[in-house]
């Protein structure tokens, strides 16, 4: 058998006893609230005792039947994929007509990265976007070189325009 052990703070109890003037009354006061605080404490120590065994119980009971559904949801679910990846499948154009029949999915992924991704071929997809955003920031450092270049020359014909003016004034 399990030990409950119950704490009571009895300092609680004579609060009440203070308010009142009668000797019976205190007496009665007491006795109900320690009646009171005992009946408390201990239920509340009992249903934290008994949750706790019930949930490493049930933690017990169920965790083999959890971790059995978990794997064989997992093995569906990579059964489904197999299937759904390996399924053949009609590849139409916009307008409907058939450019691939018989091709599973599977095939038709690997078919479109190796064109998307096509390093080999510069008018693939992919080497469009790497040229438009090469181009782009090679556009962006010219104009910011250009840039720079322009305010040095303005800053130094600026500087050498003032002195010009100043020697020539002050001669």
């Amino acid at each position: 058998m399990k030990e409950i052990i119950i704490k009571l703070d009895l300092m609680d109890i004579f609060s009440e006893v203070e308010e009142f003037g009668e000797d019976n009354v205190e007496v009665e006061s007491v006795g109900k609230t320690l009646k009171e605080k005992i009946k408390t404490e201990a239920m509340a120590k009992l249903s934290e005792y008994v949750l706790k065994s019930y949930k490493e119980q049930l933690k017990n009971d169920l965790e083999p039947t959890y971790n059995e559904i978990l794997e064989n949801t997992k093995n569906e679910l990579k059964e489904i994929s197999k299937d759904f990846i390996n399924k053949k499948v009609v590849v139409t154009n916009d307008w409907g007509s058939i450019v691939e029949s018989n091709i599973s999915i599977k095939d038709l992924i690997i078919q479109r990265l190796d064109k998307t991704f096509d390093i080999k071929n510069e008018d693939s997809e992919f080497m469009k976007e790497v040229d438009k955003i090469y181009k782009y920031e090679l556009k962006k450092k010219i104009e910011d070189v250009i840039y720079e270049i322009k305010k040095e020359l303005t800053k130094k014909i600026e500087t050498e325009t003032a002195e010009k003016v100043r020697a020539a004034l002050f001669k």
